[in-house]
């Protein structure tokens, strides 16, 4: 049997009453929820805290030279971003050999890191992108001497030459040298037949170019690098360079000597590294040039696009 509500003045309640009552509470309810879901969002923010000295920090970065990543002449030398180091559309430096990628972890002030790209990033927090334009005599330096090489000049070298195994594979990727006379094209462009020597543990290349004729050494996308043999004996071979293709990426000095993206050129089990040269006639073909004995990223600008992921 159904009670009848009795209010203060003595009336009896319809039970609709109750019925509305209770639906006017759930439905305070509800908005209190949604009302308090909106004010917890409004005030989610994403993580604001700073970079300072002893942060342990993770980083995505591209590593540039000549200009930042996505500007015109820039060449990326090292990133983090595998969409970038697997792009063949992006260009790359010439000793770019990355296969693996993953965010970067550091902590400020106390890694091995270039101090102004620890510096760069002091200050900023989670999410923000920062460019850092590291000068040459801050970024990574080494002993070097730069050398001139004037276009009539002629170099000699030995017409046969011997290396260890590493550094054979290390020249000649596509190589197995573990071969014995196995007829190939040197790093010079000229024909050669490498012999590996078991007992040794080492490779010998006897050169046979032919005097008189040109041989490519390197075509890509910095230049062009053409050897022309002047002789060739039974100990020795003779040869200028041609360097044609530079691409110019500043003005000339008081020399005549234009900076161009580097072009590696190897010399023996060596390698240089031209980075300017003089073009008297403005044809593209470079009357002398100079160049520098270590790797690419050293002694140069360098120039970071970076982004912080994470401030511990």
């Amino acid at each position: 049997m159904s009670v009848p509500m009795i209010g203060k003045d003595g009336k009896v309640r319809k039970e609709r009453d109750a019925l509305m009552m209770a639906t006017s509470v759930i439905l305070v309810l509800a908005i209190c929820a949604v009302i308090g879901a909106t004010v917890v969002d409004k005030y989610l923010t994403t993580d604001d805290t700073r970079v300072n000295i002893g942060d342990s920090v993770t980083v995505e970065y591209v590593g540039t030279f000549y200009a930042y990543h996505g500007e015109d002449g820039a060449v990326v030398f090292d990133t983090t971003y595998k969409s970038i180091g697997n792009n063949d559309n992006v260009l790359k430096s010439d000793d770019f050999s990355k296969t693996s990628f993953s965010p970067f972890k550091l902590t400020v002030g106390t890694d091995s890191v270039l101090a102004a790209f620890q510096s760069g990033i002091v200050g900023h927090k989670v999410g923000d992108k920062v460019r850092v334009h590291i000068p040459a005599g801050e970024g990574y330096n080494a002993p070097d001497t730069i050398g001139t090489y004037a276009g009539s000049q002629v170099v000699t070298i030995p017409k046969s030459e011997t290396m260890t195994l590493s550094q054979f594979e290390s020249l000649y990727k596509d190589v197995d040298g573990h071969s014995v006379n196995l007829s190939m094209t040197s790093v010079y462009g000229w024909p050669a037949v490498s012999t590996y020597d078991a007992s040794t543990g080492k490779v010998h290349i006897q050169h046979s170019p032919v005097a008189g004729e040109s041989y490519t050494a390197y075509d890509g996308d910095f230049g062009k690098v053409v050897m022309n043999v002047t002789s060739s004996s039974a100990s020795s071979i003779s040869f200028t360079y041609t360097v044609s293709d530079f691409v110019k990426v500043g003005k000339a000095d008081a020399s005549g000597f234009y900076p161009v993206q580097m072009i590696e050129v190897v010399d023996g089990t060596e390698t240089f590294n031209i980075v300017s040269v003089k073009d008297t006639n403005g044809d593209g073909i470079a009357d002398a040039f100079k160049f520098k004995n270590v790797g690419e990223k050293f002694n140069i600008d360098l120039y970071f696009e970076i982004t912080i992921t994470a401030v511990n």
